[in-house]
């Protein structure tokens, strides 16, 4: 995990005009815009297809100008350090950018003209981005629009939430969100411009997954979307602050795992004793589960917070006063990292790697247009059901996660694109 890879100065060299904000990221992006926008009309003159791409000039505009200055950090003394440039967000842009490179080179050896792609690959970007950002938010809306304190969630204002919204470099955006997004696009500039679908779909079908494959690698120097506890040698640990980190501080896995026992509530909201591992000092002190417990260390356990937060106490030895007896054994030291988990970016990446060249090996042979696509909507869903099983994910409608819904919707859609081509003869 590695969140910040490098920052970018506010004022480099001791210039006086910074990057972002009114400075020169601002007047280099106008420049870019300006040339490209000159080059277009010189080649096809003045079209509505320029006109669509203006909106999007000026949204990084305002980006540019107005959000990438909120995104800077301060240090101690108030002085404006940087952007820090995320690995998430860097590899993001290398997925884009190799992906259309791809897809370019893909299209020019069926035919089609590359500008098509690369104007097609631009309106999928904004359209995958954003449908990718929308699935993640509606998912942790909370965590977004809320802030703890005092134990309690309460609103944070417009400014802040904007700013959450928008702050997509440390991560939080949804595979299947960026696809339907992404399609959206593709469906509407196919029907514009009267380019064969088919035949488009296997050209950029497998640069979505070689995006894919590189954004995972971005998950993983994030610390985002990790699995489930892992026994096994290949387990991950993330650092203190990591989500892995938190999460298991949060549902009482890293207290469990430095004191040898689990704590619940139980139907009088008591905290009790739920679980004892097998050959641990708890167990051998002779700690019971389902005693409830009345102090810890002396003091009163009132909440499980209070009893979990042991695992980054500086206790070496703990004393557990139950409404049966009194237990003491000594803890060891503090858990730095996570427990073990599944490294599920990893699994995920090699997956979509695999399926980006597989893609292509079959490109060769002759089959009719649509097959590549179908091909990959058809092996990812099933793929990406069974990672499902080991991610860190919350059911939340019959015993399936949001992810494994949508694998089931796209194998629906992936049979539906078999039909129309098994029927075109």
């Amino acid at each position: 995990m590695r969140r910040d890879l490098f920052i970018i100065p506010h004022q480099p060299f001791d210039w006086e005009i910074p990057i972002f904000g009114f400075g020169w990221a601002l007047a280099i992006w106008m420049l870019i815009s300006a040339i490209w926008l000159i080059y277009q009309v010189y080649r096809r003159g003045w079209n509505s297809e320029i006109i669509g791409f203006l909106p999007v000039f000026a949204v990084v505009a305002v980006a540019v100008r107005y959000l990438l200055p909120n995104l800077e950090i301060v240090d101690a003394t108030g002085t404006t350090v940087g952007l820090p440039i995320r690995g998430y967000g860097l590899m993001l842009l290398l997925g884009v950018v190799s992906g259309l490179v791809l897809a370019a080179w893909r299209a020019q050896q069926s035919k089609i003209d590359p500008e098509h792609i690369y104007s097609l690959g631009f309106a999928m970007i904004v359209s995958g981005i954003l449908g990718a950002r929308l699935f993640y938010v509606v998912q942790f809306w909370d965590d977004f629009a809320t802030v703890v304190q005092n134990g309690q969630r309460v609103p944070v204002g417009f400014v802040p939430l904007l700013k959450n919204l928008m702050n997509i470099a440390e991560g939080g955006l949804v595979v299947y969100g960026s696809a339907i997004g992404a399609f959206l696009a593709a469906w509407w500039y196919v029907r514009r411009h009267q380019l064969p679908k088919l035949l488009i779909a296997d050209v950029i079908a497998p640069s979505l997954f070689l995006g894919l494959s590189l954004g995972r690698i971005g998950c993983l120097l994030n610390g985002c979307c990790y699995g489930d506890l892992c026994d096994l040698s290949w387990g991950l640990s993330f650092p203190p602050g990591s989500p892995a980190f938190q999460q298991q501080q949060q549902d009482g896995s890293l207290a469990g795992a430095r004191l040898g026992a689990t704590f619940a509530l139980n139907s009088q909201n008591h905290v009790q004793i739920q679980q004892v591992m097998p050959d641990s000092a708890a167990e051998r002190a002779g700690t019971m589960a389902g005693d409830r417990v009345l102090r810890i260390n002396g003091r009163r356990a009132e909440s499980l917070q209070a009893a979990r937060s042991l695992s980054v106490a500086g206790d070496r030895e703990i004393e557990i006063e139950t409404d049966k007896k009194v237990i003491r054994w000594a803890l060891p030291a503090i858990q730095d990292t996570s427990l073990p988990v599944h490294p599920t970016q990893i699994y995920s990446a090699i997956n979509a790697a695999l399926l980006c060249l597989f893609l292509i090996a079959l490109s060769p042979f002759g089959l009719p247009e649509g097959a590549v696509f179908a091909t990959g909507m058809t092996v990812y869903p099933i793929s990406r059901f069974l990672l499902e099983m080991v991610r860190a994910e919350l059911p939340i409608m019959l015993g399936l996660t949001i992810s494994q819904l949508t694998s089931l919707g796209l194998i629906l859609f992936a049979a539906l694109v078999w039909y129309r081509i098994s029927h075109r003869g």
